[in-house]
């Protein structure tokens, strides 16, 4: 039986009992290696990345390098996220990766991975190399939501009462970076980085968490930062949510700064609005921050403007009414 041919060339991973951050990449010379079933790699992690290198299209080469430097990168910038670990596949030296017969995500739910990210490079007009990168959230993050009263109107001309929460799923599960200088992968590293502190400071409830949500908006800020130059909105929308994602669980675990923390949260989810306004999850996400700051008034035109936009979306944007099992579509209220 021909067996794969694996070169395992960087390794560093934390010997303890419950490891902190670790990082592996591995060489595959075999293009039936994907075709078979593996061990999963740094099992206990629940911040996982897993990464391929790059597709070179238009003589334009380097997916190697840039997926290595990506690597070594997000690594560093993990360094005391519990649980963090990435891994990037790589083929020898005159293959190429997008003859193996495989998908990132496949790849990634095979590692029991939460986030997977792949792109090809080609050159712009000036002859800048760019890269265009996916990525998938293979087992989304936690959002957020907020209990909610307020009254809608019925088809008769009568106003219903309702009593439940606004619940901020996240149901995006496909980022695109379309503008990415090869030579900018630091910026990229930045906002994954900063998605792996929110993984885990939006599970918990403690210290601990506080410290890895302003982690996360501190990745996240320095995304947008680097990439003033050359916005790509949609990618500037998911920063800016994520953002306020981090700010409202933090107002929820400190009394104190609540009301500065919703603000923030705020300003940047209506940031991720104006950026992308054909994306669901900011509109719910701000719907929810601004339920939580006592302005229920202006939860129903804003609803009515998200359906604007995803009128066919099945997404899980549900109020749950308090009594009996009875649940509406916002679609049914907003029309």
């Amino acid at each position: 039986m021909k067996m794969a041919c694996i070169r395992l060339f960087t390794i560093i991973a934390v010997l303890l009992s419950a490891p902190a951050w670790s990082g592996m990449q591995i060489e595959i010379a075999d293009p039936l290696y994907f075709e078979r079933s593996h061990e999963v790699i740094f099992p206990w992690a629940d911040a996982k990345l897993v990464s391929f290198e790059f597709e070179s299209v238009a003589g334009i080469e380097g997916g190697k390098k840039r997926a290595k430097e990506l690597h070594d990168l997000f690594l560093g910038k993990i360094q005391g996220l519990p649980g963090g670990a990435v891994l990037t596949f790589l083929t020898p030296e005159g293959q190429r990766i997008e003859n193996y017969r495989i998908t990132a995500t496949q790849a990634a739910k095979q590692q029991q991975a939460q986030m997977s990210v792949w792109g090809r490079m080609f050159p712009d007009a000036s002859g800048i190399s760019l890269i265009n990168v996916r990525l998938e959230l293979v087992e989304p993050p936690n959002g957020t939501q907020v209990p909610f009263e307020g009254r809608v109107g019925l088809s008769h001309g009568k106003e219903q009462p309702i009593r439940g929460n606004i619940k901020d799923e996240v149901t995006q599960t496909r980022i695109d970076f379309l503008t990415v200088e090869e030579t900018n992968v630091g910026a990229l590293a930045e906002f994954l980085s900063g998605l792996a502190f929110y993984y885990k400071g939006a599970k918990d409830d403690n210290a601990r968490s506080k410290r890895l949500l302003q982690t996360s908006i501190d990745h996240l800020l320095k995304y947008i930062e680097q990439t003033r130059d050359r916005v790509d909105y949609s990618a500037a929308s998911a920063a800016n949510l994520y953002i306020a994602r981090a700010y409202y669980h933090l107002s929820r675990q400190d009394s104190a700064g609540r009301n500065s923390y919703l603000a923030k949260a705020e300003q940047y989810a209506t940031d991720a609005v104006e950026l992308n306004p054909y994306e669901a999850d900011p509109y719910t996400a701000l719907a929810v921050i601004q339920s939580a700051r006592g302005r229920s008034a202006a939860i129903m035109p804003l609803k009515k403007e998200k359906m604007k936009w995803n009128k066919y979306s099945e997404a899980s944007h549900w109020i749950f009414l308090a009594k009996g099992s009875t649940k509406y579509h916002l679609i049914n209220f907003l029309k």
